[in-house]
């Protein structure tokens, strides 16, 4: 499976996962608005009565403010459930079955196309690199040797020659993010 493969299907899961929490977003975000549209029409009828003018300038105060502060909590959220989808994912993928998360290892090592490598694990990510992998890899074309782990706990970074690929959970979620916020901003903020 290529890379591109590989961050087409994590973004797919990311985007379902962030759909149905953003359905749960838009829910209290809905609540918000009715809380907040509720007591701003009880303050303005209690100004009305005081005087229509000093009415008008203060509900003109209240509604900005109010504006401004269902904006705050949306990004608040927006930014929250980005971070929740970002870990789920994640969570997910490191939690896979262990037959199912090696498959993944070695989909992404083919997926570069490169020969000759050399692999550092990350630290929780050794025990999948076995002698039959490496052999398995091998009967694949590819020449494998591993390094030292890496500093992070799962996945691993790639080297041959000059050219090094991390391919990090870290890295590869950090990659999607950018389109993940995108999707978001554009289901919580369309008109």
């Amino acid at each position: 499976m290529s890379l591109d493969r590989l961050e087409t299907r994590i973004r797919e899961e990311a985007e379902s996962e962030a759909k149905s929490l953003l359905a749960e977003a838009e829910l209290e975000a809905q609540r918000i608005t009715g809380e907040f549209e509720k007591s701003v029409k009880q303050a303005t009828q209690g100004i009305e009565r005081r005087a229509q003018q000093a009415a008008e300038t203060r509900k003109r105060n209240i509604l900005t403010s109010a504006r401004s502060e269902i904006r705050n909590r949306e990004l608040s959220a927006m930014q929250e459930l980005i971070d929740t989808v970002m870990s789920n994912s994640k969570t997910r993928l490191a939690g896979l079955p262990s037959d199912r998360y090696t498959k993944l290892l070695r989909r992404l090592i083919l997926s570069t196309g490169i020969a000759g490598v050399s692999i550092r694990p990350g630290i929780s990510d050794v025990k999948h690199f076995t002698r039959d992998f490496i052999q398995k890899l091998s009967a694949e074309g590819v020449k494998l040797t591993l390094d030292k782990p890496a500093d992070f706990d799962h996945g691993f970074i790639l080297r041959s020659g000059e050219l090094e690929i991390d391919f990090s959970l870290d890295s590869i979620l950090r990659c999607s993010r950018d389109e993940l916020v995108v999707l978001i901003k554009q289901v919580l903020f369309s008109a």
